[in-house]
């Protein structure tokens, strides 16, 4: 005998419609729209009569995509997955990294990162 799936499932709990949405699948970074949107906050509050002065940096590792075709893409999942939470690590709670993932551009491939410093 199986259970209905909605039996599994947690009464009081509500799905996340945003999960996967604004965060990176690999990384569970903040994505592209995540990114975008903490960038116009930003803006907004530079209208403010105290300006905050934010910083923007783009990291591109460009030897993944040699190890993702030497080593395999787990190895270059890993790496990403690493250089994650290092970025992570030397960020304030204020600060963001985001993992922008591919457009159809060459310019924003799944092995750049930026960093959003707030208040500096």
């Amino acid at each position: 005998m199986t259970l209905p799936e909605k039996s599994c499932a947690w009464p009081d709990r509500k799905p996340d419609i945003n999960r996967g949405k604004v965060s990176d699948p690999l990384t569970g970074l903040p994505n592209r729209l995540l990114f975008i949107d903490r960038v116009g906050r930003l803006i907004k509050q530079y209208e403010a009569p105290q300006r905050p002065i934010v910083c923007r940096s783009l990291l591109d590792l460009e030897w993944v995509q040699v190890i993702n075709d030497s080593m395999g893409h787990l190895i270059g999942d890993q790496l990403l997955l690493g250089v994650a939470n290092r970025l992570e690590k030397c960020l304030r709670s204020a600060d963001t990294v985001a993992r922008l993932g591919n457009l159809h551009r060459r310019a924003l491939r799944g092995d750049e990162f930026t960093v959003l410093l707030d208040d500096i």
